[in-house]
């Protein structure tokens, strides 16, 4: 099984810096906070993560003096560098490309660039997801082959989602999946099985079920989804703050 990608992110704001470690892991990658430049620099040699994310206005070493050491240090390779700023300047946006791959998002964070984002850059083993993906910790209902089964969800995606099963239901099997959504009508969808899981021993970050891939969405239904999933990255996040550092 692939390992989730892992990213550096180094910001001195503690609040901003808690509430996109939450964010990045929900999205499926491993984070490794650093509150300096230099704690930053340190902890890339020691770990050579997928993805730096980096504050323009570190105290002591700034962002741009931490990029340029990055950038001529003969022992750490080049890694993709989402730069974050409060304060749009073309200057420092010309400065960060010219390190290499790298991005410019301002703060506060909205998801879907910092989806956008992370998904310019390839990821050689530990892959990376086209779409917007969440946990998800709700039951599911079923129907499949005359038979309606209730299951338990594990993530969900724009695009499909995973189910807890003991028994998934095999490859190809055509479904009819039922969401409950935050708001309104529970979301009738078509789908089908695209990969099952059994129970394997020692292995137990992917539970055994089923993914389900979700067939002629329409409009409405597709922007249902992509909302129900931002809620499930990021709601709770906005609830717990007076002016939140990461929103929808």
């Amino acid at each position: 099984m692939n390992h989730r990608p892992t990213v550096v992110i180094a910001d001195d704001d503690e609040q901003f810096l808690m509430y996109a470690a939450i964010l990045l892991d929900r999205m499926d990658f491993d984070v490794i906070p650093a509150k300096t430049g230099l704690e930053l620099i340190e902890t890339v040699k020691v770990m050579c993560p997928d993805v730096i994310i980096l504050d323009v206005d570190l105290p002591e070493m700034d962002g741009l003096t931490t990029l340029q050491t990055l950038k001529n240090a003969p022992d750490i390779p080049r890694i993709p560098i989402i730069m974050v700023s409060r304060t749009a300047n073309i200057a420092i946006y010309e400065q960060c490309r010219a390190y290499g791959p790298c991005s410019y998002l301002m703060k506060p964070l909205l998801v879907e660039e910092l989806h956008a984002a992370l998904q310019v850059f390839q990821f050689k083993e530990t892959g990376g997801r086209k779409k917007l993906r969440a946990p998800f910790q709700e039951n599911v209902l079923v129907h499949a082959e005359g038979k309606s089964l209730e299951c338990h969800g594990v993530n969900l995606s724009e695009g499909g989602v995973y189910l807890r099963r003991s028994t998934p239901l095999p490859v190809g099997t055509p479904v009819e999946v039922v969401l409950p959504l935050l708001v309104g009508e529970p979301l009738s969808l078509s789908g089908t099985v695209i990969y099952t899981r059994g129970v394997e021993p020692g292995k137990f970050r992917i539970p055994p079920g089923m993914a389900i891939k979700f067939e002629s969405m329409g409009g409405e239904e597709a922007a249902r989804i992509k909302d129900y999933v931002t809620q499930l990255l990021v709601g709770d996040i906005l609830n717990e703050q007076d002016v939140p550092v990461v929103q929808c």
